[in-house]
């Protein structure tokens, strides 16, 4: 929540035109956190996330909806708009009988973004991810060769506007926990001549092209992904120990079932780096 709370000046800036007939300031300096925070529990308290409908009708506040609602990113019933009776309706994917459980699909949404907008965390959550963002330097010598090279592959990159890199980001997940991509992309980044860069195969299981820069890419991969397992306030065992307590509250034991999750994904890839590329550092 902190984070939406902190995006909030950057909506404003860039899209100026939706506010200017709103009195106010900038809404960090008009609006403080603990305010911020009420206002979004209260709202996420009746949205509601519609499927099958144009993008500018994608949400709707219905009160009472979420909470009396069970949500699953694998059933197939969705919430939809029904233009002719001008209500929204769950649409069922099959015949319920009485006393079945009936879910609404949350759609497309990793773990972290199911808690924050319904307040469940989903073990089977096909959707789930987290976000590895690799960022190439102006500063290198062979920048726009490397670039043009990550534009013909067709990898999607962005630059910063005003400021002098491209990132580049991968989505780490349970089912693959290391991207395709992710190790040539590394072995072209730590590319230090032409020929280096040249041999280079921006596609799955190309073959490394040289072992010091293969040791590179994966220490700093390895490194990094260290550094973010670290960063967690407790670790996976805890987080085991509080979801089989029985004394722990709701909110703590789905606090811990997304950090569980998390960190699952950063060892997996952990563990897919040690067995491809050791790093030996």
């Amino acid at each position: 929540m902190r984070k939406e709370y902190e995006a909030l000046d950057g909506v404003w800036f860039m899209a100026g035109s939706l506010f200017n007939k709103y009195p106010f300031d900038i809404p960090t300096e008009a609006f403080p956190f603990e305010r911020f925070r009420q206002a979004f529990a209260a709202v996420q308290a009746s949205v509601v996330h519609l499927q099958g409908v144009a993008p500018s009708r994608r949400f709707a506040l219905v009160p009472l909806g979420p909470p009396l609602l069970s949500y699953s990113s694998t059933c197939k019933a969705m919430l939809s708009h029904n233009d002719a009776a001008k209500r929204v309706e769950l649409v069922v994917d099959r015949d319920y009988q009485v006393g079945d459980p009936v879910y609404a699909w949350c759609g497309p949404q990793p773990n972290s973004r199911l808690l924050l907008n319904y307040g469940i965390v989903d073990e089977s959550n096909p959707f789930d991810k987290l976000q590895l963002t690799v960022t190439l330097p102006s500063s290198d010598p062979l920048y726009k060769a490397k670039r043009d090279k990550l534009d013909k592959a067709g990898l999607s990159t962005m630059q910063a506007r005003g400021l002098f890199f491209t990132i580049s980001t991968f989505d780490l997940k349970r089912s693959e926990p290391l991207p395709p991509l992710l190790l040539p992309y590394m072995r072209l980044a730590f590319s230090r001549s032409a020929e280096q860069m040249a041999a280079v195969q921006l596609e799955a299981g190309a073959p490394p092209i040289d072992a010091g820069i293969e040791q590179q890419a994966a220490c700093a991969l390895s490194g990094h992904l260290e550094k973010r397992l670290a960063s967690y306030r407790r670790p996976l065992w805890k987080d085991l120990e509080i979801l089989e307590d029985p004394k722990s509250t709701p909110r703590q034991k789905v606090a811990a079932r997304l950090t569980k999750i998390e960190k699952s994904i950063l060892q997996g890839c952990l563990d897919a780096i040690s067995t491809q590329s050791p790093c030996s550092a």
